[in-house]
């Protein structure tokens, strides 16, 4: 997820209180991992992050330095905690993301990370047999690519994981495998897996619904940890399903916001809509759905900013923003540095800085990052809107949240209110909720959100800044369809 806070080995969090920690979640990020330890009204009761940054030029990463990074974390929240207490654990995440491990749970190649571009031919040949460009950005087309590249590579491995399933087979001790995920959102759907020419593939695990205990922790890795064996391991889902989740996104015209280092935009509406760009799928309260969609790197543009103009101190970044005015000295900013997914569905798309000149500064340029995030918020929730669905509130959440510049100006932008949970790490939160429920102390997800998630903070829109942004999102717009040519004759250069 998206850091807002200086770039440290770890990141603790400890609320003293006489309360015994009952859930433990845990969200596997792009760059860092997050753990908290819950009671089950979701008190946070401790937390601790430990950065595992570091993906190559293809967008490959390493999965064992996930699990590193994730045991030291689990270590130094519970430093202070027993967790003998602990009834259930959750773990979600990053994707689509692949990781091929053996039999015995360890990775066989590195992770074929959600900004991993190479599988582009084989998402274009899904696209054309499918009809449809959806299938591009799941796990279906890097394995095709792993199949066509490094057959060996399939030879040796056992399971076809998720991130987040990739962790908790490591707290089960290696002996299991599932495909976790929301109710109704297959991970390996049967069609793209026929299509892709690997239907009946014996490395898809069995599919397991969020919320579910469908293992235990045992094992030397779970030891390593601290947690003791015999807890039941819930199923998760990908951190912008499980940010719905831990916003409580489940109440009609309520639109979350994951933030992240991806982002998107997630609608729950009373029937199934569709239209150009987003997609539809059941919602967590019956007879409901969640209309919306992710973005590639929407944060992450963030991240690489400050990386360039503050050494990676992404604080420093957004101080620099809060000295430029609105609309950014009449610049737009396109962050499609990875492509981009709803609406438009390019991997191909490219970033952009457009309306230059002498007079913009270090200011300028990091809030105009901001204001493209903005844009591309916006953009979608059009698209949403055009389905004929409403939207009477925003819930901005994840790393970004927890800049009050950034949820101002997405209020600004958008036009409407824009509220932050008092635990903005709302995928964290998610977490939790799937585990509370795997533990029985709540019927379903809905029930548990509804008592474990809280607002702190409400943003109006300012009205003088909309016109601005009404007049660049325009250009926005634009600039999008205008430089599409482009995009691929420079991408074949770089």
């Amino acid at each position: 997820m998206t850091r807002l806070r200086p770039p440290r080995q770890q990141q603790r969090v400890r609320c003293w209180a006489v309360i015994p920690a009952e859930l433990l979640g845990i969200d596997l990020g792009t760059s860092s991992v997050k753990v908290g330890l819950f009671a089950r009204d979701g008190r946070l009761l401790s937390s601790a992050r430990r950065s595992h940054a570091h993906i190559n030029t293809s967008g490959e990463a390493d999965p064992e330095r996930w699990w590193s990074a994730t045991a030291d974390a689990i270590r130094e929240a519970a430093s202070d905690l027993d967790l003998r207490g602990v009834q259930a654990i959750c773990v979600g995440g990053q994707g689509p993301t692949l990781v091929l491990v053996d039999s015995e749970g360890r990775p066989v190649r590195p992770a074929l990370t959600w900004m991993d571009t190479r599988s582009t031919t084989q998402s274009a040949r899904l696209a054309e047999r499918l009809g449809s460009d959806r299938a591009a950005f799941s796990l279906v087309p890097r394995l095709l690519w792993v199949a066509e590249h490094e057959p060996e590579s399939l030879h040796r491995a056992r399971w076809a994981l998720q991130a987040w399933d990739f962790l908790a087979a490591r707290l089960a001790g290696g002996r299991t495998a599932a495909a976790s995920t929301f109710a109704g959102d297959e991970v390996w759907r049967t069609d793209w897996l026929q299509a892709a020419g690997l239907g009946g593939s014996p490395l898809i695990p069995p599919g397991v619904d969020a919320g579910r205990a469908y293992a235990e922790t045992g094992g030397e890795w779970a030891e390593e940890t601290g947690i003791p064996s015999g807890v039941p391991i819930v199923g998760g889902m990908n951190d912008g399903v499980g940010s719905i989740v831990g916003a409580d996104g489940s109440v009609v015209g309520r639109a979350t916001d994951p933030g992240g280092a991806a982002g998107g935009l997630a609608l729950c509406w009373p029937e199934r809509l569709s239209g150009g760009g987003v997609d539809c799928w059941p919602g967590l309260v019956p007879g409901t759905y969640i209309i919306g969609g992710a973005f590639v790197a929407g944060g992450r543009a963030m991240d690489w900013w400050a990386g360039i103009a503050a050494d990676g101190d992404l604080p420093q970044a957004l101080r620099f923003a809060e000295a430029a005015p609105p609309g950014s000295g009449g610049l737009v900013c396109l962050p499609f540095l990875a492509g981009e997914r709803s609406p438009i569905w390019d991997p191909t798309a490219s970033g952009a800085i457009l309306g230059l000149t002498f007079e913009h500064g270090s200011s300028h340029l990091a809030r105009a990052v901001i204001e493209g995030t903005a844009y591309e918020l916006r953009l979608l929730a059009e698209a949403v809107l055009a389905t004929g669905a409403r939207i009477d509130e925003l819930r901005v959440c994840g790393g970004q949240a927890q800049s009050r510049l950034w949820n101002q100006i997405k209020a600004d932008v958008i036009g409407l209110p824009a509220s932050v949970p008092r635990l903005p790490e709302v995928a964290l939160m998610g977490d939790a909720i799937c585990a509370a429920v795997g533990a029985g102390f709540y019927a379903d997800l809905q029930s548990a959100a509804e008592t474990m998630v809280q607002v702190g903070e409400v943003l109006e829109p300012n009205v003088a800044s909309r016109v601005t942004y009404d007049e660049l999102f325009a250009v926005y717009r634009q600039a999008y369809t205008a430089l599409k040519p482009l995009f691929e004759p420079l991408r074949r250069v770089s």
